[in-house]
């Protein structure tokens, strides 16, 4: 009851405002401030990159070496990172505005309103959708997804979106509807491949089957198809420029630059699945016999089980969207079912398990379908007569299912939140310290390549501001390319000018 005497705009309002707080909590007390992943740091890279209009980065004189993972550089003598470039092509304009981090709130806000939406698409039980925005808040993963500008949260949104549009093209067939939902597909196929080819199949399924049922002209279908080109087109150019060819992923050609069997990060089965050198650990556990079924299926319970705690704080309460599938049986539960069931799956052809304080968060994208399936669920429960005694019973398994939520989410915000601000204490926002210090001219070392490479920008620098890792090597090359510019080493969050000799005249062979 009390769900319900908001209106609609009110609710919507008081619901983003507490996401965007609580990401914008999680991002400057448990991530003072900064990016945490390293996926997070590439991913701000190539969003530099793409602020310029550009796909890849110059790599400045003289040429260093990189030592970060998930980079490589490309026939044109750029640098690239290996994520598709949706995710940044989101990132850039907020790359572009100096404030980076406000993606993560925006993107907060945008999942309340993408799971709202996708609530109306399904049912017109207002109580239920509403439980489902309210249940969102206790989970540290949404949180933290959204805070650390990672890509999956953000395909969570435009999953959510085109999932709902198909679903309602069949009651309201509209262009502009058509149009929005092939827009969302081809930028989820851009951001995430496997996450879009399970949207694309689901969504594409629901649309075939309507228009074969003559409720959605075909001409609809064409607009949708014709909307997802361009982020198609971004993909391949993306591609093309890294690798030199339209169809091979960057992913694939940094694999078989940098880790061994060169096949070993491919999906499905066989003994050349699992990388020897990024994830050791989970190739020596596949045997002798390689990745079969069997790692697989451990995979998938692995995610699933910490995907139900990630979101409900146990993982059990998750069961209860899909007895709602089972019982109820209707077309719009069946399809959202589909979406979490093939992502599930699927992942479980990717290898590599969940990360240690990050979670599933590769099967994040299923959150908001799986939190209206539960609340839905609730407000199901029950038959008879008695509408008041169904009422309470059902206000009972809400107030019980948040507060197991509430319980099971305390400690993974506590220890996360404790943990985390920890590692980021010994790190720092290299561009804002240099900003803040009023360095525009300067040789900045830095020993974090994870927030070098946040950082990393020589368009935006110039020739006469160069970041470089203070790893030992190269330094003399670089004092010598700059003989006239200072000298600043990053340490506990600020810039120290340091005094270097001169390098000595000639060439330094390492």
């Amino acid at each position: 009851r009390a769900l319900t005497i908001p209106r609609t705009r009110w609710f919507l309002v008081g619901m983003t405002l507490a996401a965007t707080g609580l990401t914008v909590f999680a991002q400057q007390v448990a991530l003072r401030g900064q990016v945490v992943a390293l996926d997070s740091s590439v991913y701000l890279m190539e969003a530099r990159a793409l602020s310029h209009f550009a796909l890849g980065t110059p790599i400045p004189e003289p040429h260093l070496p990189f030592s970060g993972r998930f980079l490589f550089e490309g026939p044109d003598g750029r640098m690239y990172g290996v994520f598709p470039p949706g995710f940044p092509l989101f990132l850039a304009p907020f790359v572009k505005l100096g404030a980076p981090l406000l993606a993560g709130p925006v993107t907060a806000a945008l999942l309340v309103i993408a799971q709202y939406v996708l609530g109306r698409s399904m049912t017109r039980d207002e109580a239920a959708i509403r439980l489902s925005i309210v249940m969102t808040l206790p989970s540290f993963a949404r949180a933290f997804e959204t805070a650390d500008l990672l890509s999956h949260a953000f395909v969570a949104v435009l999953s959510s979106l085109a999932v709902a549009a198909a679903l309602r093209l069949g009651r309201a067939p509209r262009a502009w509807m058509a149009a929005g939902m092939g827009a969302a597909v081809g930028w989820v196929f851009s951001a995430r491949l496997l996450d879009g080819l399970v949207l694309g199949g689901v969504v594409s399924a629901v649309t075939l089957h309507l228009a074969w049922k003559r409720r959605v002209p075909a001409k609809l279908l064409a607009i949708a198809a014709l909307c997802a080109l361009p982020f198609v087109g971004l993909l391949a150019a993306h591609q093309h420029a890294a690798t030199g060819s339209y169809t091979t992923p960057t992913q694939s050609a940094y694999f078989v630059r940098s880790d061994w069997p060169p096949t070993c990060h491919r999906l499905g089965f066989g003994k050349d699945v699992g990388c020897s050198v990024e994830h050791p650990n989970d190739r020596a556990a596949f045997g002798k016999d390689g990745y079969d079924l069997s790692d697989a299926l451990r995979v998938v319970r692995s995610r699933a089980e910490a995907l139900g705690a990630d979101l409900f704080g146990a993982g059990a309460v998750a069961l209860l969207g899909f007895a709602l599938i089972v019982r109820r049986r209707a077309p719009s539960y069946a399809v959202v079912g589909a979406y979490v069931v093939g992502l599930t799956l699927l992942y479980g052809l990717f290898y590599y398990g969940n990360a240690p304080g990050f979670g599933a968060r590769h099967l994040f994208p299923v959150a908001p379908f799986l939190y209206l399936l539960v609340a839905r669920g609730v407000a199901t429960l029950g038959s008879g007569t008695d509408a008041a005694s169904l009422s309470r019973m059902r206000g009972a398994v809400a107030l019980g299912i948040l507060g197991v939520a509430l319980l099971g989410h305390f400690e993974r915000w506590r220890r996360a939140a404790r943990d985390l601000s920890a590692v980021q204490a010994e790190r720092g926002d290299l561009r804002r310290a240099a900003e803040a210090q009023g360095i525009t001219r300067g040789l900045v070392l830095t020993s974090d390549m994870y927030q070098y490479l946040a950082a990393f920008d020589p368009v935006l620098d110039g020739p006469d501001r160069v970041l470089a890792v203070n790893d030992g090597a190269g330094a003399v090359e670089l004092r010598r390319a700059h003989p006239g510019i200072p000298t600043y080493v990053f340490s506990q969050g600020s810039l120290r000018p340091v005094e270097l000799p001169p390098p000595a005249p000639g060439l330094s062979i390492e």
